[in-house]
């Protein structure tokens, strides 16, 4: 198990351990990692305005990937995506060299949380709402209707049958 901190950097936790250790060298002081995933052999971390660093599986040292700075990270297949705050979803399909803003979202519209949703993948962002992509996040469409006008959606879940939209509105609640 990995675990990223608010101020610390990213721990793990080996199999039969029973206590947690640092893993991994040259994150920046006070790093807060906001999302953790991984891909292949390569573990990322989203290090929230600090930037998108990766490590492989074994250990050693983070190395900065591209020019983003997500607040959350998300792996689709091939697709890397970096959702911003403010604004926008960042995708890259060369291993984070290169990133672009996928269509359909703003570069005004933070981005409060990535997931799956099948062969799909679902956005929150405000104040759009929810999002979905078809193509691994190289474009985004409004998924429905419904949702109170100028809602954070923060939190979703979705199996076959649901998608579940977790949202903060405007007077707080």
């Amino acid at each position: 198990m990995v675990a990223g901190t608010d101020s610390e950097g990213v721990f793990v936790l080996p199999d039969g351990a029973e206590a947690w250790a640092p893993f991994g060298r040259q994150l920046p002081d006070g790093s807060q990692v906001f999302d953790l995933a991984i891909k292949d052999t390569w573990i990322y971390a989203a290090l929230y305005s600090r930037g998108l660093y990766r490590l492989a599986a074994g250990g050693g040292s983070w190395q900065r990937v591209g020019d983003v700075e997500p607040l959350r990270f998300h792996v689709h297949g091939e697709s890397l995506l970096a959702g911003h705050n403010p604004g926008g979803v960042y995708r890259s399909i060369d291993e984070g060299l290169t990133w672009h803003l996928a269509e359909g979202l703003t570069a005004r519209s933070p981005t409060w949380v990535l997931g799956d949703a099948g062969p799909n993948v679902l956005v929150g962002t405000s104040p759009e709402g929810v999002s979905i992509s078809h193509d691994a996040g190289a474009s985004w469409k409004p998924s429905a209707a419904g949702l109170p006008a100028g809602a954070a959606v923060v939190a979703l879940g979705a199996d076959k049958n649901y998608v579940l939209a977790g949202v903060v509105t405007q007077d707080g609640r």
